[in-house]
């Protein structure tokens, strides 16, 4: 019996050496299948319905992939979130490629967002305020996933239409992104909301 009771202690501590490698190793895994499962890239607009659509600004083509959804009739009415506050109505016009009347009655500028929950309270509160029942969220391929987590903190969300955008990233990037995600998915679980409706094509 002394034997054993003096084994113990020292397999408690193998045990607890061997928790950092068991994180790693499940953080790797984790890594591969996200890079693994990027979603792919929308072809645009085809079979695209929705009441609104949601260009979560950043990297390149995302507002042009919403444009597009808007003028082939797929959507009523886009929000661009996200809008640097410093950046001029006038200046992001000249940026935007359509007539003067689709502006005026059919493009919002949202100027709160600081980062991607912010982009989804954002959008859900225009979406509300314009009764707007489902979105397309425009974004890049490997910001979709993490995207569509932030929206699911809000109950009775929209219909959503998930519109990846291509677009390279690097590994470091892929890294970030990942850790963010992670962050977000646990604040998804402490938090307990049921997740958005997502509509498949």
């Amino acid at each position: 019996m002394r034997v054993f009771a003096r084994r113990h202690p020292l397999r408690r501590h193998r045990a607890l050496a061997l928790l950092p490698l068991a994180a790693l190793m499940a953080w790797s895994g984790g890594f591969l299948w996200f890079a693994r499962s990027i979603p792919a890239a929308a072809d645009l607009p085809a079979g695209i319905h929705a009441d609104g659509v949601v260009v979560l600004t950043g990297s390149a083509g995302r507002i042009a992939a919403g444009l597009e959804v808007l003028k082939a009739g797929g959507a009523k009415r886009m929000l661009v979130s996200g809008v640097n506050p410093g950046l001029s109505t006038s200046a992001l016009r000249s940026a935007i490629p359509v007539d003067e009347a689709l502006f005026r009655c059919c493009i919002d500028l949202g100027r709160a967002a600081r980062n991607t929950a912010g982009n989804a309270e954002e959008a859900i509160r225009w979406a509300r305020a314009h009764h707007l029942r489902s979105l397309a969220i425009v974004t890049a391929d490997w910001h979709m996933r993490r995207s569509l987590l932030e929206f699911s903190r809000f109950g009775n969300a929209p219909t959503l239409h998930p519109l990846p955008v291509r677009s390279r990233a690097g590994i470091g990037r892929l890294f970030v992104e990942y850790n963010k995600y992670l962050a977000a998915w646990v604040r998804r679980q402490v938090r307990g909301r049921a997740p958005p409706t997502v509509a498949t094509e």
